[in-house]
């Protein structure tokens, strides 16, 4: 101390340089100060540094919770954020927020962000709802707890929470995503990612609970000044909205930006109708309450299929309607009041798809159209309100997330004949569904499933076990049916690899033995594999040819074996003749108009087709077919081959016809033939069938017989089959013991009946 005295007062140098080593020690603790106030460290939790985001826009209920309180107070724009604290958006609400590192973020509806430390770092922790995000660099968010980096150059991307699910889809530009510890990827504009389930494990009761629909205890804005934890909180009455919401029954929301919410009606001038000697009266315009509604509308299994067989399902195309009970509300009415409410496909209503009368302000519509649908209501059809819209979206199930198991990957396949059939046993789980009512299987021989080589079949049991008979890949994947129908999303598809038994080795002795045994070994893998190739060419025609068939059968198709009909048969005849014979002609006569019946016993499996009927007259329309008592014993037999052309087949046909008319004098009495001709059949279509045949007819007494007849029959069953018919036949005299009067004699029969048939 002496000696700091004595260099002290030595002289002014002394002086001046400790003056001088003073004020340098000054300013560095000043900027120490400065610097290391700027550290979490030494910074208070209600410090200017602590302030991480501001809101910028608020819409509807949005609220903040500071971190020293447990109480919501309403946000309002230029409201502070800081470390800890949390904003929530309500029903029909949304919010932006401006971070201070840059970037901003956009709050759906009911949607709860909490802006705390992750990782030492102080970024928004989205714990549920749907935000929309503006990437310039990179920017980090937390999902539930677990940091997700994105990089990005005026990116716009929107994430969406539901549940478990965390859903990601780009609006613009391009984005990298990277989840702590994983690898990056890339998405570009439209693409969709769902991130995997969190790795991130939650005990207890979440941070901060959502706030409940009154929970609001101030109006006052936490603009700029944070309100003091020691504020007395001013109990006020819970937000009202202007409009009632519209509240739709179950619905699935999937759609990753949240609509519009418009909180005032739109209304237009009130119209002013004046009556002569009558007070003005001032009716409000009606307007919808909603601008937008958008529904999500889970498919059933039997939308979105059709059955093409027992357990054979074929896609649907152009659904029409779907069952979505919407309920409309509009405003400026009363509940008495008369309206008249349009829903179109167009904006401008030229081809409304439904119209009604309504009464009061609102109504409920059971069915809806695919897509978006316009509606609007007026009171005189003339002036209306603005138009609103309704968009459903056709979806899957999102909670179902179905898997398909092999039992076994590969497969051994013998030659046929040689060994044992094998299977490929699949197993189905849901591991969001406990109890599936069943499953739509897609079994495939190429691995894009396409169309031409695919089957898809509905079975019940998650269990099933498909029979491979030839070597080949083959690709299968699921979709779960729920209790209501609801279907899934397809599986992952597995693979399942067929591949031919090694032929059985035998020892050899020589090397000339196994010289030969490999020579012929290289001709038989040269020979199967050439059959392995044409097996699966026909395979494919097969395949295509099957395809073809099925899209040109309506939705009533059923398999061949359907459609053929039973062996045996009884077919009852009715119907109308008329008779002109040379020598009634020669009389001047009308011809004879008879009214016959019939029935035939029948036999046909395919190639052979037999009957045996009679008809016989029954009545009478004039005079000359009263004079008429005829019949007609019918033997026929049939050889049926079937053409390239499937639908269509030929046939060798031969009878025996034997002929009465025992009452008649001015037509022959009666005559024997043994006829032969050719036999044509088409089906025409699932249930039609036509044909035709065409016969000539002789005896040992010379008679000639010409006949040509058709059909056409409708299989109401594989039991029962109604049809209608003609037959025109030209007899030529050739014995006078078959005519009435002296040769040459001829006679025109021309006949048209109906029949029903009753196969067993």
């Amino acid at each position: 101390m002496n000696r700091f005295i004595q260099f002290w007062q030595r002289s002014k140098q002394n002086k001046v340089f400790v003056v001088v080593v003073v004020a340098i020690a000054l300013l560095a603790f000043e900027i120490t100060t400065q610097i290391f106030s700027d550290l979490p460290f030494f910074r208070s939790s209600a410090g200017v540094a602590d302030v991480v985001a501001t809101v910028v826009t608020v819409e509807s209920d949005v609220r903040q919770r500071p971190v020293e309180e447990t109480n919501w107070y309403r946000a309002e724009p230029k409201a502070e954020i800081i470390r800890g604290d949390a904003v929530y958006s309500g029903k029909q609400s949304r919010s932006q927020v401006q971070m201070k590192s840059g970037g901003w973020i956009e709050l759906g509806e009911e949607t709860l962000v909490i802006f705390d430390d992750v990782d030492g770092v102080t970024i928004p922790d989205v714990t549920r709802g749907q935000v929309k995000l503006k990437v310039s660099g990179q920017m980090r968010i937390a999902i539930s707890g677990e940091v997700t980096e994105f990089t990005g150059a005026e990116s716009e991307l929107v994430l969406n929470l539901e549940g478990l699910r965390r859903q990601i889809q780009v609006l613009r530009g391009e984005t990298s995503i990277a989840q702590s510890g994983g690898a990056s990827r890339s998405l570009t504009k439209g693409q969709t990612f769902e991130l995997p389930p969190s790795a991130v494990v939650v005990s207890g009761p979440p941070k901060i609970q959502v706030p409940r629909a009154d929970e609001l205890v101030t109006e006052a804005s936490l603009r700029n000044v944070r309100k003091p934890v020691s504020a007395a909180p001013v109990e006020i009455k819970p937000i009202e909205f202007a409009e009632p919401v519209v509240t739709i029954p179950e619905p699935v929301i999937e759609a990753p930006i949240a609509p519009e919410f418009v909180p005032e009606p739109v209304v237009s001038e009130a119209k002013v109708e004046a009556v002569a000697e009558t007070p003005v009266v001032v009716t409000e315009a009606v307007a919808p309450t909603d601008p937008a509604l958008n529904i999500n509308r889970v498919m059933k299994v039997q939308e979105v299929y059709k059955r093409s067989g027992k357990t054979a399902l074929v896609p649907r195309v152009g659904l029409k309607t779907l069952k979505v009970p919407v309920a409309l509300q509009w405003s400026g009415a009363k509940d008495d009041d008369k309206l008249h409410l349009q829903v179109s496909k167009t904006k401008d209503f030229k081809s409304s798809w439904e119209e009604r009368a309504v009464t009061g302000t609102n109504v409920v519509l059971q069915e809806w159209r695919p897509g978006k649908n316009y509606w609007r209501v007026s009171r005189d059809k003339e002036n209306w309100s603005e138009p609103a819209e309704v968009i459903v979206k056709p979806t899957v199930s999102p909670s179902q997330r179905p898997t398909v198991t092999p039992l076994k990957r590969q497969l051994i396949v013998a030659p046929k004949g040689r060994g044992p059939e094998v299977q490929a046993k699949l197993r189905f789980e849901d591991q969001g569904l406990s109890k599936p009512r069943g499953w739509v299987l897609q079994g495939s021989s190429a691995p894009d499933f396409s169309p031409k080589k695919t089957k898809t079949v509905y079975v019940k049991d998650p269990r099933v076990d498909v029979p491979i008979n030839r070597p080949g890949r083959y690709f299968f994947r699921v979709r779960s049916v729920a209790e209501a129908g609801e279907i899934s999303r397809f599986s992952d598809s597995i693979e399942v690899t067929a591949v031919p038994a090694a032929a059985p080795s035998v020892p050899l002795r020589t090397r000339l033995a196994e010289k030969e045994a490999v020579r012929e070994r290289k001709i038989a893998n040269i020979e199967a594999e050439k059959q392995r190739e044409l097996e699966e060419k026909a395979n494919q025609e097969a395949l295509q040819e099957s395809a073809r068939t099925r899209s040109k059968l309506s939705t009533r198709t059923r398999k061949e074996e359907d459609l053929r009909p039973r062996p045996w048969a009884v077919t009852l005849e009715g119907g109308a003749t008329a008779l002109v014979s040379t020598e009634q002609i020669d009389l001047g006569s009308q011809p004879a108009a008879t009214h016959v019946i019939g029935l035939k016993v029948g036999y046909n499996n395919q190639r052979d087709a037999a009957s045996l009927g009679y008809k016989a007259k029954f009545g009478s329309s004039n005079s000359e077919g009263s004079a008429q008592s005829n019949s007609k014993l019918s033997a026929r037999y049939t050889r049926w081959w079937q053409t390239g052309w499937s639908p269509l087949k030929l046939g060798w046909l031969g009878g025996l016809d034997s002929y009465r008319n025992s009452s008649s004098t001015e037509f022959s009495k009666g005559y024997d033939f043994a006829k032969t001709g050719v036999d044509v059949g088409i089906r025409m279509a699932d249930r039609w069938r036509t044909g035709g045949d065409i016969a000539i007819g002789t005896w040992t007494d010379t008679n000639k017989l010409y006949e040509i007849g058709g059909f056409i029959t409708y299989e109401l069953s594989t039991e029962l089959a109604f049809g209608v018919g003609y037959r025109l036949s030209l007899f030529e005299a050739g014995s006078e013991a078959s005519v009435p009067i002296a040769l040459p004699y001829r006679e025109a029969m021309g006949e048209a009946y109906s029949s029903l048939q009753f196969s067993f």
